[in-house]
């Protein structure tokens, strides 16, 4: 199984790999885009070890002039 999820969509990818994770429901991938659960207040924790490879996709846009960029929040 894989799951990708872009944005806030990245958070909730993140979330539905830990409800699968209770099942004990093992997951191949997961695809983050711009992930923006630290400016919205969800969670990019892992809570099982159900997940083989993540892989996020990381973009910092200066012209925006909205947020504030920090590190690679993975």
């Amino acid at each position: 199984m894989e799951i990708y999820g872009h944005s806030r969509g990245a958070t909730a990818a993140v979330r539905i790999a830990n409800k699968l994770g209770e099942m004990s429901i093992h997951i191949s991938q997961i695809t983050l885009f711009n992930p923006v659960a630290m400016y919205f207040g969800g969670s990019l924790n892992f809570d099982y070890a159900n997940v083989w490879k993540v892989t996020n996709y990381y973009q910092r846009n200066p012209l925006d002039g909205v947020l504030f960029f920090g590190k690679n929040p993975l």
